[in-house]
């Protein structure tokens, strides 16, 4: 299901069993509080269109949750990143380091070796 302002439709719209979920940006962000226990196994949003984004975490069948680097940071600095997730997805633009640094966090969450950055210096 799709809620934003280009479908016309809310979270009220959003009914218990729904599994997928887009949730794209509309006049107000909209509040993830009222699917607390929703059947939702897939999430993909932005920051910008959720204004508790911390409330993932309320999600027990949540697999997959997209988001832009803002809402991973986000997560991420609260400690929420739902522990039920089995895969990430990144979207939009953000700085090559913000991008390392997000998934680095992930992969700590999930126990997992970080990635390694080496520079390697350009002589012109």
């Amino acid at each position: 299901m799709r809620v934003g302002s280009r479908s016309g439709k809310t979270i009220a719209d959003v009914r218990p069993m729904t599994e997928v979920l887009y949730v794209r940006a509309a006049a107000a962000p909209f509040d993830l509080a009222v699917l607390a226990g929703h059947r939702l196994r897939t999430l993909i949003t932005e920051s910008a269109a959720v204004a508790d984004l911390p409330a993932v975490t309320a999600l027990p069948a949540l697999e997959y949750l997209q988001l832009d680097v803002a809402g991973w940071q986000q997560l991420l600095r609260a400690g929420q990143v739902p522990s039920t997730l089995l895969a990430a997805g990144l979207s939009g633009r953000a700085g090559w380091t913000a991008t390392v640094e997000v998934v680095n966090g992930l992969l700590a969450a999930w126990h997992q070796e970080p990635i390694r950055v080496i520079d390697v210096p350009v002589h012109l």
